[in-house]
């Protein structure tokens, strides 16, 4: 009892002291406990924030891969209606069937190796100099290049040839100007088939990735608002709020809307074409055949083109560029998009547009009509025309000291006279042309089509298309 008495007494002298530490210690321990717990719940959080990165940028990816498919699967559709509207090779027939029978010292052969798909110009040897042509001491007669032997020569003294022997069977004489008109036709046509091909590949990618895009955000946007599982803490509020506006897209819906690349495959792109054509009759119909070019003549006159088509009025009444490239894009009128339903072959007599569809063909003009989709749109021809100056430039005009450090140890050495007068080589514009033409059939059939993933690598085009797919945000902020 005593000691009962003791302790009690003890602890009633030291009442507020044992107070302050049993407080002391049950605060530490309730602190201890409530950072231990939000540390697990913080690491948990980061870890599923994690995984909705991961699986976030994991569907985004496998989007751009299927962007990437999709152009490829529809390109042979846009190859064919250009190559047939553009016909370089009928126009290069005709050539050949105006040209005299040649004679005996002169051989016409068909290429050795074809050129790649649909090459417009057959090989053809060069014929000999004229009589008396200088060349400098000791340098010979330069033999034709590859590429020049694939276009029939063009000179002054070509109109006139001497006609064959009498027993040679003589085509239709034709006279000079019918010549030079076929000339400037093949002219025109090599660079308004190679330029449109730019437009149109560029083109058909942007749509394809504003298209797969927007259907892919709401394939995600229908998944997260299902499981509950994959949205983040901050993510899951805004994706459901987005799924009470915009339901899950029906199967059908999808399947039409996915449709209106038609457009682009069968109005738009002629569209593009006539405004192609027009600028390359502008800059390009007054420049000579025998005009010398440089590489940078020739990149100027490819700068002019694009200047005329996406910033001139010309044929357009001043239109802005936005607004030409959605009505090559997707149509505007609701006539024009049963048209699409009907011919596109998805919808079978369909006389209504339902609101699903609206709103995507909506939001979609919304994006197209957009300075971003402008400013993502230049971006991508610039590297396309960059990418087709710089294979343009290989054959033509190489680079004269490109193995200048590497054949010189110390990296220094003197330039020779040959290497100085290729610094500003030129080259008849004539001599261009059938390169310039054959560069239409790779940018749209090349394999694997490098022009095509420069386009779909672009960072402006994937930034882009992630602003796309991630705008469930804004339709939560609006719902």
């Amino acid at each position: 009892v005593s000691m009962l008495q003791r302790i009690w007494d003890f602890t009633k002298r030291h009442q507020r002291g044992l107070l302050v530490v049993a407080g002391t210690i049950g605060g530490v321990y309730a602190t201890t406990r409530y950072v231990r717990n939000k540390l697990n719940d913080y690491q948990r959080k980061s870890a599923e924030e994690f995984a909705v990165r991961e699986n976030l940028k994991r569907r985004f990816e496998q989007n751009q891969s299927d962007c990437l498919f999709t152009v490829m699967a529809l390109l042979p559709t846009l190859t064919e209606q250009l190559t047939e509207e553009v016909n370089v090779d009928a126009l290069t027939l005709r050539l050949r069937q105006t040209r005299p029978a040649a004679p005996a010292s002169t051989t016409v052969t068909e290429a050795s190796n074809p050129v790649d798909m649909g090459s417009s110009y057959v090989q053809v040897e060069a014929p000999a100099a004229a009589e008396g042509e200088k060349h400098p001491e000791g340098t010979a007669t330069p033999a034709p290049t590859p590429m020049e032997a694939g276009v029939p020569s063009f000179s002054a003294e070509q109109a006139s040839e001497t006609p064959a022997p009498s027993s040679a069977e003589k085509p239709p004489v034709v006279d000079r100007e019918t010549k030079l008109q076929i000339w400037q036709e093949i002219k025109l046509s090599s660079f308004t088939r190679t330029v449109a091909a730019v437009y149109l590949l560029t083109l058909l990618t942007t749509l394809t990735h504003v298209q797969l895009n927007l259907v892919g955000r709401y394939i995600y946007v229908a998944s997260v608002a299902e499981s509950g599982t994959e949205a983040g803490p901050n993510q899951e509020a805004s994706v459901k709020m987005g799924m009470q506006r915009d339901a899950r897209l029906p199967v059908e819906t999808e399947r039409q809307y996915l449709s209106f690349s038609w457009w682009l495959l069968n109005v738009g792109w002629r569209q593009c074409l006539e405004r192609t054509r027009y600028a390359v009759n502008a800059v390009v119909g007054k420049l000579s055949l025998k005009k010398a070019c440089s590489y940078d003549d020739m990149c100027s006159i490819f700068d002019t083109i694009r200047t005329v088509i996406e910033e001139a009025p010309g044929a357009s009444d001043g239109e802005p560029l936005s607004e030409i490239v959605r009505t090559m894009l997707i149509p505007d009128t609701d006539d024009e998009v049963l048209r699409v339903l009907n011919e596109s072959g998805v919808t079978e007599n369909a006389t209504t547009i339902t609101p699903e569809l609206r709103n995507l063909l909506d939001e979609t003009r919304d994006f197209l009509d957009s300075p971003d989709f402008v400013a993502v749109l230049r971006a991508c021809l610039n590297e396309s025309f960059s990418l087709l100056l710089h294979r343009l430039r290989d054959p033509m005009f190489p680079e004269p000291f490109a193995d200048l450090a590497a054949s010189s140890e110390s990296g220094i050495r003197e330039i020779t006279e040959i290497e100085a007068e290729t610094v500003d080589k030129r080259f008849p514009l004539v001599k261009l042309l059938p390169e310039i033409s054959r560069k239409a059939h790779l940018v749209l059939n090349g394999y694997p089509n490098e022009y095509l993933n420069m386009v779909a690598s672009t960072n402006a085009l994937r930034a882009y298309s992630a602003i796309i797919y991630s705008s469930y945000d804004k339709d939560a902020s609006t719902a």
